[in-house]
């Protein structure tokens, strides 16, 4: 699978081994923190561990919400918001 990027915003990028590059990818964005936003599964799974990885790898400060869960209902985007 090659990678794929959409240069709008938001920004993604699909492909193997793209979270290894997250942090660098953030850091070129100029942010200094970062929220990831996550559920309990996928951070069990262990998909969330190399992005947090590679994010506090470029010396940017992480927050992790795990809350998310599919089709967000209002309370949990004012929660995120509040985060």
């Amino acid at each position: 699978m090659n990678t794929i990027d959409k240069f709008r915003l938001p920004h993604f990028t699909f492909g193997p081994g793209v979270s290894k590059q997250a942090g660098e990818r953030i850091k070129n964005f100029g942010c200094k923190k970062c929220l990831v936003v996550t559920d309990k599964g996928i951070e069990a799974a262990g998909l969330v561990g190399p992005i947090l990885e590679s994010i506090k790898g470029n010396g940017i400060e992480t927050i992790v919400y795990d809350g998310a869960l599919p089709n967000c209902p209002d309370y949990i985007c004012m929660e995120v918001a509040e985060i």
